[in-house]
Order: structure tokens, then C-alpha cells, then sequence
């Protein structure tokens, strides 16, 4: 029994079909990997800047910090490649 055999046998639609799957995850793992990265920068940066601002927040600024951390934790769990 060949490896190709649930892709449809040895044809070479079955190998294009396993390339296919092949590629599609290896993008999707690049991806999440991509899109983690930009929130440990997002995250450090404002984690940065609460640390320069310790002490100096007005209820304007403590709003900008809670959106922006709302809206990193809202891109995680929307993002539709963590759904796949």
C-alpha cells in the first residue's frame, strides 16, 4: 500500500494533492509564527511604555493602554488561522 493511497493512489494528481497539503501547513505554521511575533512586539512596546510612564497615567491615557491591550487579546482569538 502507498503512502499516496488516501490522496488517491500513485497518480500525479495524488502527489500534487500531498504537495498541496504539505505547503498549506507549513504556511499556516508561518503564519501563526508571523502573527505572534507582531504581538510580542505590540505587547512589548506597550508594555515599554507603561513601565516609562509608571505613575504619570490620566484616566485618558489608562483608556488608549486598555484598548490597545483589549485589542490584542481580541486579534488572538479572531485570528482565522488560530481557528484552523
Amino acid at each position: 500500500m502507498s503512502h499516496l493511497e488516501i490522496y488517491g493512489g500513485d497518480s500525479g494528481s495524488a502527489i500534487v494533492h500531498r504537495i498541496d497539503d504539505d505547503v498549506r501547513g507549513s504556511l499556516r505554521l508561518l503564519s501563526v509564527s508571523t502573527f505572534l511575533q507582531m504581538l510580542h512586539a505590540e505587547y512589548s512596546g506597550l508594555r515599554d511604555a507603561a513601565r516609562f510612564q509608571h505613575g504619570k497615567f490620566n484616566s485618558r491615557r489608562l483608556k488608549r493602554m486598555r484598548d490597545a491591550v483589549l485589542g490584542i487579546a481580541h486579534s488572538t482569538e479572531s485570528c482565522p488561522v488560530m481557528a484552523i
